[in-house]
């Protein structure tokens, strides 16, 4: 079989008729009709020789188109500026990680963990969060918000009762079920067996009721602040309440835990503009956060996101190059999660620049 390889005896225009593509083809056209003529030359009978020939001639054929003008201007998606201009003829691949095989995995956590990729990735003009598997696996009560305390006045003196809960997740019911059952039940050895705790089934708000004699109070105050004590999941706005007979919360028993969570994702690289900031109560927080994510699922499921439209996309003013990133999800307060030794696995969509490949 005779066939002219001669690269300058083709115009240009004869080399899209030969790939079978249009003038105003993309990049990703011209690399899968490459894809398939050289898949095509495998099964076809000839010498090797001749067959690295015929190899060579369309991987060059798909260079020089690759290079033209036409191709350069069509698939340029931005407009070029005077500062940071960057030609982007791109392709995408995804980068699919999981937590369970980060670098020193017994000396980090699932929720804040570097990994080192074994090949170093070039050229990366934008990252995006495509998907993020995220069992809800935290705990609603921990050791930082599992306590508080109940005071007795009598007079001059005063009887304090330390409440613990055990760390873990509760509803309604059982939550109820465990305080009547351990500390306030008719035969306690304290006056903890006049108060009977309740949540409504119909408005879920909490109640402390106190069938005794003396005065009592709530204390729910943290270390962290009443946002983030035990007494605000049980409804209660305020840090201490001083009351003689019934106590009830003015927001909900909220057994859900985090309504969302952020994913921060460290890069090394800092030609980055970042899009997204966390407003907490007296202060402003980036720290490379990437994406918000809803946790819509109940306690114990996997969190699939994949589609929400927050924004996922970092952008960076010219091509680097990845070799490592640093993982970290952060609560609602800015904490880091604690997912309790169990692993999630995620996917980035990374933007190249197809000219350096």
């Amino acid at each position: 079989m005779n066939i002219d390889l001669n690269q300058s005896h083709y115009s240009t225009e004869d080399l899209y008729r030969f790939f079978d593509v249009k003038p105003n083809c993309t990049p990703q056209e011209l690399v899968q009709k490459e894809s398939h003529l050289l898949s095509r030359l495998i099964h076809i009978s000839m010498e090797d020789s001749k067959k690295k020939d015929i190899e060579l001639f369309v991987r060059n054929a798909k260079a020089r188109l690759m290079k033209s003008e036409i191709v350069n201007v069509s698939v340029n998606p931005v407009t070029p500026g005077q500062l940071n201009s960057v030609k982007r003829i791109t392709q995408y691949k995804n980068l699919n990680l999981n937590s369970r095989f980060r670098s020193n995995y017994y000396q980090s956590s699932s929720s804040n963990f570097q990994y080192i990729l074994p090949i170093e990735i070039l050229n990366v003009v934008s990252m995006r969060l495509t998907s993020i598997e995220l069992p809800n696996t935290g705990y609603l009560f921990t050791s930082k918000n599992n306590t508080f305390t109940i005071s007795f006045h009598t007079g001059s003196v005063t009887t304090e009762h330390l409440i613990r809960i055990p760390e873990g997740n509760y509803d309604s019911d059982t939550f109820t079920l465990y305080l009547n059952n351990t500390y306030f039940y008719p035969t306690a050895p304290s006056e903890l067996r006049n108060i009977v705790f309740s949540i409504d089934p119909y408005s879920f708000k909490s109640k402390f009721e106190y069938t005794g004699s003396f005065t009592y109070s709530l204390s729910f105050s943290q270390e962290e602040g009443p946002t983030n004590s035990c007494g605000w999941i049980m409804g209660f706005r305020m840090a201490r309440y001083e009351q003689q007979q019934t106590t009830q919360s003015e927001g909900l028993f909220d057994a859900s835990g985090d309504g969302y969570i952020y994913f921060a994702l460290n890069d090394y690289q800092y030609n980055n503009n970042g899009v997204n900031l966390i407003g907490l109560s007296q202060s402003m927080m980036d720290q490379n956060i990437l994406a918000k994510i809803p946790m819509t699922q109940e306690k114990l499921s996997i969190v699939i996101d994949g589609n929400n439209p927050l924004t996922k996309t970092r952008r960076y003013n010219g091509p680097v190059n990845i070799c490592k990133i640093n993982v970290i999800l952060y609560d609602t307060y800015g904490t880091i999660l604690d997912l309790n030794h169990m692993d999630f696995s995620f996917t980035l969509e990374m933007e190249l620049l197809y000219e350096n490949f």
